[in-house]
């Protein structure tokens, strides 16, 4: 049971209308999107951050896996159902999502990447400059690894969200 309850489209209310605005950019996710509307700062925040990263140098594909990462490194389940829905969206197979979730991909430099996610939330984000140089030998570029970082971030941010809020999993499984 939710611990914050989700606005729901159907709300007459400030914070529903505001979620029907943006129907179309958080559907299939409304119970996440719908706890967040609870809070205009907390839902434009999150919103507005994720358009920008969208406009980033990381492809999709890659925010994805590192979404998966973080969502199993905090044990979000509702992060993980929404993450392996996306990746299937976007071509990364069940075998490669499954790898992501444990940091790890099939891509020598994803994997790199994945690998720096987890030491990144181990470590509180008190990283070695050994570990930025391990990232800049595969040329990932200062642009990429804050990217990276604020991808983490806000995943966290999101998985937090779902903690405290006890947001009901959604069915996002395409063949049903």
């Amino acid at each position: 049971m939710a611990t914050i309850e989700p606005v729901r489209l159907d709300d007459q209310t400030p914070q529903g209308e505001m979620l029907r605005e943006h129907e179309n950019r958080v559907a299939g996710y409304l119970n996440f999107f719908g706890t967040l509307a609870n809070s205009r700062a907390a839902f434009n925040a999150y919103l507005g951050s994720v358009s920008e990263l969208r406009n980033g140098v990381l492809p999709t594909e890659l925010g994805i896996q590192i979404a998966l990462t973080v969502s199993n490194e905090i044990g979000s389940p509702y992060c993980i159902n929404a993450y392996k829905s996306l990746a299937a969206k976007h071509g990364v197979s069940p075998y490669e999502s499954a790898l992501n979730a444990s940091g790890i991909s099939t891509d020598s430099k994803t994997g790199l990447i994945l690998a720096f996610v987890r030491k990144l939330i181990s470590e509180f984000g008190r990283i070695k400059r050994s570990e930025i140089e391990l990232l800049r030998a595969q040329r990932i570029s200062d642009e990429e690894i804050l990217e990276i970082i604020v991808h983490t971030v806000l995943n966290m941010a999101a998985g937090m969200v779902n903690h405290v809020a006890g947001t009901e999993l959604e069915n996002h499984d395409d063949s049903a």
